[in-house]
């Protein structure tokens, strides 16, 4: 149970406030950090609050697979390799 004291002070509501804002818009920022194609659905599914389990549950996995490849020997000759071809293309 919360004191009265604390319940009524403005601070500990805009301590919740910004709280869940910030969780709420979670499913955004690791969009546009990660760059993802179609961060417009995203963001649209964020707006829905039954959307945002949507939003952000199909990101989760894709980091977790980005970590492994990072991580991987076989992952750093093909980054190079891309680089390269971008920089040909220019």
């Amino acid at each position: 149970m919360i004191p009265a004291a604390v319940a009524d002070s403005w601070l500990f509501w805009l301590a919740i406030i910004d709280g869940l804002a910030a969780v709420y818009i979670l499913p955004t920022v690791l969009g546009i950090a990660r760059q993802v194609e179609g961060l417009g659905w995203v963001i649209c599914l964020n707006a829905i609050p039954v959307g945002w389990p949507a939003a952000l549950l199909p990101r989760l996995p894709d980091a977790a697979q980005a970590d492994q490849q990072r991580s991987s020997p076989a992952a750093a000759p093909r980054a190079v390799a891309d680089a390269m071809r971008l920089r040909r293309s220019r």
